[in-house]
């Protein structure tokens, strides 16, 4: 008669035999069958991961700061947080009352620093490990330019690699719109440096490169970066299984290759 430890053992390699023919097996005929499911597990801008208000900064503890809704050239709207420095948070917290959109214009044309942040994959501007980097950057005395790519959070449109640049070049030419002789940062992070590096190049094509460009959690290529990952790990000695990843990445027209800018 079998012991509890036979039936734990029994029950133990049964999940083992399933755990391979699920990862060596299902998840490759998945992704063979249906390669656009690649680009939404790298983007992942369906995964909100904050659910407060994103009309209301101040739902993610930002004071002085402002929503805007920015258009793009396809007709979709980018929302936007324009979050003010800490001098001005300071002066604001003194008075005791409202800021007008007015006043927002005027701050951002009095020649402090203004950081466009391009966020990368996953989650929303109000997601609160980004608004710990708004906080530490407007304490630094800057503006910070926070928004969503088409698709996300609260924007509107279709996500594409393609169109993540275009949305970080449109919230540039607003910002340069409204901050006269102010410099102009982009700031990428993980994902975002690569959509950093292309509205960099773009902008740059246009003679109106930005005045810097900070990346942060930076790689080469989408391509390279999947050799290393820890997520493909099971699939390192297996490149024939890799290589089934990497051609769903190149259907969907994924690169963020911020080597070849």
């Amino acid at each position: 008669m079998p012991t509890l430890r036979m039936k734990r053992t029994r029950r133990c390699k049964w999940c083992l035999v399933f755990t391979v023919i699920v990862v060596y097996g299902v998840i490759p005929a998945v992704v063979l069958l249906f390669p656009g499911i690649v680009s939404h597990i790298v983007l992942s801008y369906s995964v909100p991961l904050y659910f407060g208000d994103l009309k209301h900064p101040s739902s993610a503890g930002l004071d002085a700061a402002r929503y805007v809704s920015v258009a793009t050239n396809t007709g979709d709207t980018l929302g936007l947080w324009h979050i003010l420095p800490e001098s001005v948070l300071g002066e604001q917290k003194v008075q005791e009352k409202p800021i007008s959109d007015a006043e927002f214009d005027s701050h951002m044309a009095s020649g402090d620093p203004i950081f466009i942040y391009v966020h990368g994959s996953g989650g929303t501007r109000g997601q609160f490990t980004r608004v710990y980097t708004y906080t530490a950057l407007r304490g630094e005395n800057w503006h910070v330019i926070a928004f969503d790519f088409r698709g996300f959070g609260d924007s509107s449109g279709e996500t594409t690699e393609a169109n993540m640049a275009e949305d970080t070049v449109t919230v540039y030419n607003w910002v340069k719109k409204h901050s006269a002789s102010s410099p102009v940062f982009l700031w990428g992070h993980s994902l975002g440096t690569g959509v950093a590096t292309q509205a960099a190049r773009l902008l740059s094509s246009k003679h109106d490169a930005p005045d810097g460009i900070v990346l942060e959690g930076a790689f080469n290529n989408i391509h390279d970066l999947l050799e290393v990952a820890l997520i493909t790990m099971p699939y390192w000695p297996f490149p024939f299984l890799l290589d089934i990843f990497q051609d769903a990445l190149k259907s969907s027209d994924i690169q963020f290759s911020s080597d070849e800018q």
